[in-house]
């Protein structure tokens, strides 16, 4: 177990793998990032995992970028 929080910022279905990669690039630059890892769930949604410092507003800077569909907290 982390003591870190961690997230993950559900992409949208159009997002191209371009902006993928331009949205970890992005979401590493926000001071309190620990770590940004992309992955896939089991139903074919799409996602970036996201570590990061509490108390940085983290998760509403990443809700907002265009491409990310919603956030949610992760499972592990």
């Amino acid at each position: 177990m982390s003591l870190f929080p961690a997230f993950r910022a559900v992409l949208a279905p159009d997002v191209t793998d371009a902006r993928t990669e331009a949205l970890e690039s992005d979401i590493r630059a926000l001071k309190g990032v620990v770590q940004v890892a992309f992955n896939q769930s089991a139903a074919g949604e799409k996602y970036l995992h996201v570590t990061c410092m509490p108390g940085q507003g983290v998760e509403r800077k990443v809700a907002a970028m265009a491409g990310v569909s919603r956030t949610q907290s992760a499972p592990f």
